[in-house]
């Protein structure tokens, strides 16, 4: 008899009335559940590649850390609200559910571009985005291009996606994962 899968649950976004920028990841690990921490696994290069880019040291501790990246204006986020999984790999993945990530982008009307932590993130977020019903509107219209564009840039051997949300006019781009290479 094989084994039911458990539920996981993501955590709640951390974001402000201040927050421009939603750095939007694709599921906690089994590290960063267990400590209850976005990013929790010490391998992950998440927090080091935020705080060079803002200019400063990585802080001590988790609370200082979340306080200074939304002092920023950043927020964090994922795109999946709950899935089964084993271990920590996005390939791991089943049963997904996706957050309403439209709904935060309407309650947060600052939030312009939201960085997509590697490509599973992107690839849901762009799910949870089409096919939406538009307020005051009757029919499932698609928000986002068809397909996201990508823009190569050999320089820096490096493939940008993105796609637009309309209604919000927020951009979407998926950047390189910060994950621990296994």
């Amino acid at each position: 008899m094989e084994k039911p899968q458990t539920m996981h649950t993501c955590f709640p976004p951390l974001v402000t009335d201040d927050t421009r920028v939603l750095v939007l990841g694709s599921f906690p690990g089994k590290q960063s559940l267990i400590k209850q921490e976005y990013y929790g696994n010490p391998r992950n290069h998440f927090w080091e590649l935020v705080f060079s880019f803002l200019g400063c040291p990585v802080p001590d501790t988790y609370q200082k850390k979340i306080t200074l990246l939304l002092d920023s204006g950043l927020g964090l986020w994922d795109a999946i609200h709950a899935c089964s999984r084993e271990g920590s790999s996005d390939s791991a993945i089943t049963n997904a559910k996706l957050n309403n990530i439209c709904a935060l982008l309407a309650t947060h009307e600052r939030i312009k571009t939201v960085l997509c932590n590697g490509s599973t993130s992107f690839r849901y977020a762009c799910q949870a985005c089409r096919h939406r019903k538009r307020k005051n509107a009757d029919v499932v219209i698609d928000d986002c291009n068809a397909l996201p564009e990508k823009q190569h840039d050999d320089s820096f051997l490096l493939t940008i996606e993105k796609f637009m949300c309309l209604e919000y006019n927020v951009t979407f781009l998926r950047l390189p994962s910060t994950s621990p290479i296994p």
